[in-house]
């Protein structure tokens, strides 16, 4: 079976071959956003930007063409990431998925910044940086009796040597307890380095500076002192793991770059419209959002295909808790409500008011995808979610999502409108 697809104006080509007869096939991919048919076919079902065409039947080796196009005007395809993505054929034969289409980007030549004038090859900069006008040489750093938890385990991840060893340059830590937790000073000389901090995450910063200078320096590394403290306290990475699915070990991953960066929060977003993707013993029918596809409760959004998904175990979460703890990094998880809560409204169909006759759709053209406060069933999942993750995650915060409510939602349910009645209430963000 072949398959293309290509941009062409503010139109999108699909050219589907078939080497045998297929006798009424169902055409499913997904898009950016809510697709109409203008040529080929006749659009039998859309949820979001997951469309199903029904075809003509198909004849060997007879092309076949459908052009279709955003339903919003303003959607106008731009790159490979606007063509239909998971793309496969439902027929009496069964499902066969459709070959994807051109991956990654045309790389280009980039020319090189020049660093004439850049002190010191750290991202993010250090507060201040008196510099001596020497370099030193060194591959290791030597401490007598201390360490710097968790710093070679981490170089060996970013596949760099040890930096701490037997032998090698003198190194010396020294407590003040003046500085801020997380920040350090750093001497740099020909005879040694002296790392002066306050608590453990300014001296692991202190350790990563090191090393990404080692690095980034080629070993030839400039000599003075560092003063480093963070501009914010609050330094993040968000990873949105609901619309697509990424292993442990990929996590794991990040949060060793983030730890290059300095970066001091992951925000968890396993939660959204598509799934809920943690494994909670209090709600252990959540299992039948952790895939889409194919006969799932969620169609194949976002290139999703026949089946694709996954789910996290409480042994993966405290995997990633007591990883991204020996780097200095807080893990906020994230519960998507009461809107972005498609699997959750259609898993627990109680969270919304039958006798809500309201129309609204989500920008993403989810309809009906948001839990009703009124209804006591949400209070319900909302808690029991809330409560399991509080004993997951050791953080204290838990992110309630509360964006992107469509406008006018509740504003057609009685139940809704009875409870802003007696909580004196107006309006829909009111509620």
């Amino acid at each position: 079976m072949e398959f293309k697809a290509k941009i062409q104006g503010g139109t999108i080509v699909c050219e589907l071959k078939a080497d045998r007869a297929i006798s009424d096939p169902v055409f499913c991919f997904s898009c950016m956003a809510p697709m109409k048919v203008l040529e080929g076919g006749t659009k039998v079902r859309g949820v979001g930007g997951y469309t199903e065409i029904a075809l003509p039947s198909l004849r060997p080796d007879s092309p076949h063409q459908v052009i279709i196009s955003h339903e919003a005007e303003a959607f106008i395809p731009a790159n490979r990431a606007w063509l239909p993505l998971g793309a496969y054929l439902r027929s009496s034969d069964g499902v066969q998925t459709l070959p994807r289409q051109f991956a990654g980007v045309r790389p280009r030549t980039v020319k090189e910044t020049p660093s004439d004038n850049l002190h010191l090859r750290l991202c993010p900069q250090p507060s201040q940086f008196e510099a001596s006008g020497t370099n030193v040489s060194f591959v290791t750093l030597h401490l007598n009796a201390d360490r710097i938890p968790g710093l070679n385990a981490w170089c060996r991840r970013m596949g760099q040597p040890d930096l701490l060893a037997e032998k090698g340059l003198p190194l010396d830590l020294k407590s003040d307890p003046t500085l801020a937790p997380e920040a350090y000073r750093l001497s740099i000389g020909t005879d040694g380095c002296t790392v002066e901090y306050s608590a453990p995450a300014g001296l692991f910063y202190a350790g990563i500076t090191l090393a990404s200078l080692r690095r980034n320096h080629d070993g030839e590394v400039p000599c003075g002192i560092i003063e480093d403290s963070p501009r914010f306290e609050w330094r993040g990475q968000h990873l949105d793991c609901a619309r697509h699915f990424y292993e442990v070990d990929f996590i794991l991953r990040l949060l060793d770059v983030m730890a290059t960066l300095k970066l001091n929060r992951f925000h968890w977003h396993f939660a959204d419209d598509e799934a809920f993707r943690l494994e909670l013993e209090s709600l252990p029918e959540l299992a039948r959002t952790h895939f889409r596809g194919e006969g799932e409760l969620i169609p194949g959004v976002f290139g999703g295909g026949a089946r694709s998904g996954g789910s996290y175990s409480k042994a993966d979460v405290r995997r990633v808790v007591e990883h991204a703890k020996a780097l200095g990094i807080e893990v906020m998880p994230e519960i998507e409500v009461p809107a972005h809560a498609l699997a959750l409204a259609e898993l627990y169909p109680t969270t919304r008011d039958p006798e809500d006759k309201g129309k609204e759709v989500s920008v993403q053209g989810y309809a009906k995808n948001v839990m009703n406060p009124a209804m006591p069933e949400s209070w319900r999942i909302w808690e029991s979610a809330a409560r399991e993750l509080a004993e997951l995650f050791p953080f204290g915060v838990v992110h309630l999502g509360g964006d992107e409510l469509p406008d006018e939602t509740w504003m057609h349910s009685p139940a809704a409108r009875a409870l802003m009645k007696a909580e004196g209430l107006k309006t829909t963000h009111d509620l």
